[in-house]
């Protein structure tokens, strides 16, 4: 991703700093969470600085921390997990940062479907009109 992009994007879908946990996936798998990671954005060289728990490299006489620096030109996907409630926030999020997004209401529409489907799924017993 360009600078831009990885300003522009992280801005979205943080809701421009309300309190949302992004996920950072790059090239060669690499994965970290704003939750359980310390991401730190450097945007003015353009590169990623995470220091992330690293259990799997842990030896007798050294701590379980490793420090990742990646080129924004690395990550592939930034990812975030929303409640219905927010998705009309997070569209115009996403359109402020040039995302176009066409028929809202379609999307809202299909996900509140889609998530009262999966509640009767869950509990047969309680009718929400599907059936």
């Amino acid at each position: 991703m360009t600078v831009d992009d990885v300003k522009q994007l992280r801005e979205a879908l943080t809701m421009n700093g309300k309190s949302k946990i992004l996920e950072i996936i790059c090239d060669n798998g690499m994965y970290f969470r704003t939750i359980a990671d310390t991401v730190l954005w450097d945007d003015a060289k353009e590169r990623l600085v995470v220091i992330h728990n690293e259990p799997e490299r842990h030896y007798k006489n050294e701590k379980p921390i490793a420090i990742t620096v990646t080129e924004y030109e690395h990550i592939q996907f930034l990812r975030t997990n929303i409640k219905l409630e927010e998705l009309d926030d997070m569209m115009s999020s996403l359109e402020s940062a040039g995302v176009t997004i066409n028929d809202k209401a379609k999307i809202k529409k299909y996900f509140s479907d889609l998530l009262s489907i999966n509640d009767l799924a869950r509990d047969p017993d309680e009718k929400k009109g599907y059936l």
